[in-house]
């Protein structure tokens, strides 16, 4: 679970919506296995990912790509402190 902020807002939005995963993962042309990936922090999506989640769901995209950033910061940090 990488990044299981930016998945729980996929799913938080989407079940406010009272979309499945099913329709949600049909209207976008991806397998709801990769939807339901992406909702458990298994993969983090890319940005014109977030992108087309952010218009389906009609949420703000920068809400999806500040915890991007805010996660990469957290892991060059351990990595710093790691050498």
């Amino acid at each position: 679970m990488r990044n299981n902020k930016i998945g729980h807002i996929i799913k938080e939005a989407r079940r406010n919506k009272k979309i499945t995963q099913a329709d949600l993962a049909d209207a976008m042309r991806i397998s709801r296995g990769y939807l339901s990936d992406l909702e458990n922090g298994r993969y983090i999506p890319n940005t014109e990912m977030m992108s087309r989640i952010a218009v389906r769901l009609d949420i703000d995209l920068n809400l999806l790509k500040n915890d991007v950033n805010t996660s990469k910061e957290v892991r060059e940090c351990r990595v710093s402190l790691k050498q």
